[in-house]
C-alpha cells in the first residue's frame, strides 16, 4: 500500500498546471502536492509553493486560485483564494502558499490526478512586511502512538520598537534541500518587546506527521522567518 501511495504521489507532481498570471513578474521556484490519509476514509490535501518577486518593482499578492481535478478534468476542489505569507513583497523576496483542503468522503489519492495553482499581484501595495529574524526546530514526540512531532520556533524582534500580531512561517526541507510542508502560526494579540525574543509552540497534524514518518519524507532541516504586516 505504501509502494503504491508513494507512485502515486509522484504522478501527482508531474500533473501540475500552474499559471501565474500576466502582469508583475511573479516566478514559481517551486512547488509540492502531498494528498494523504486523514481520518477515516477522508483525505487531504497539502500543498506548498515557493515563489519570488523577479521583477524591478514591489507587488501585493491578492486572488489567488487552486484547484484540484480527476483525470476526467472535473473539479474535485476550486478555491479562488490561496494562503500566501507574506502577501506584499519587494523586488526579489520569497512568498510561501500553504494550502490545506479536506477531500470528501470516497475521494482519495487514486482518484486526484492534477491540480492547478494561479495567483496575480498588483503594484498597487497597501501593506508594508517587515521581516524578522526566527529559528525553529522539530522534536519527536515522547509518546509516538498518540502524539505527533512540535515545532519550537524563535522569533526575534531586532527593531527598535514593541511589535504585535508576529506570524511565523516554518518550511520543512527534505535532504536535498527540497519542499516537504510548509505553515505558519500568527501570534494574535501577543507582543515581543523590542530587541526580545517571542517563543512559539505548535503540533503537526496527525495525517502529516504519519506521512513525516515514511522514507519519501526524509526530512532535511528546518527554516523559519517571521514578519509583521501594517497598512
Amino acid at each position: 500500500m505504501l509502494k503504491r501511495f508513494l507512485t502515486l504521489l509522484a504522478a501527482l507532481m508531474l500533473l501540475a498546471t500552474v499559471a501565474l498570471a500576466e502582469g508583475p513578474a511573479i516566478t514559481l521556484e517551486e512547488e509540492k502536492l502531498l494528498v494523504v490519509p486523514s481520518y477515516g476514509d477522508q483525505w487531504v490535501a497539502y500543498y506548498v509553493a515557493r515563489i519570488k518577486n523577479t521583477g524591478t518593482v514591489a507587488i501585493q499578492l491578492q486572488d489567488g486560485v487552486f484547484q484540484l481535478k480527476d483525470k476526467e478534468g472535473n473539479e474535485l476542489i476550486s478555491k479562488d483564494w490561496v494562503n500566501v505569507f507574506p502577501a506584499a513583497l519587494k523586488p526579489g523576496e520569497e512568498a510561501f502558499v500553504c494550502q490545506q483542503e479536506y477531500l470528501d468522503s470516497g475521494i482519495s489519492n487514486e482518484t486526484v490526478a492534477s491540480h492547478v495553482f494561479d495567483i496575480k499581484a498588483s503594484t498597487d501595495v497597501y501593506k508594508t512586511v517587515t521581516l524578522l529574524p526566527a529559528t525553529a526546530e522539530i522534536v519527536l514526540p515522547k509518546n509516538p502512538d498518540y502524539e505527533s512531532r512540535t515545532v519550537y520556533a524563535t522569533i526575534t524582534n531586532n527593531t527598535d520598537r514593541d511589535l504585535y500580531d508576529v506570524t511565523l512561517v516554518f518550511v520543512i526541507k527534505d535532504t536535498e534541500g527540497k519542499l516537504l510542508y510548509v505553515d505558519e502560526v500568527t501570534a494574535y494579540s501577543a507582543g515581543v518587546v523590542a530587541g526580545g525574543e517571542l517563543k512559539i509552540r505548535t503540533d503537526l497534524s496527525g495525517s502529516l506527521d504519519t506521512w513525516l514518518n515514511t522514507e519519501e519524507a526524509s526530512i532535511g532541516s528546518v527554516e523559519a522567518f517571521a514578519y509583521i504586516e501594517e497598512y
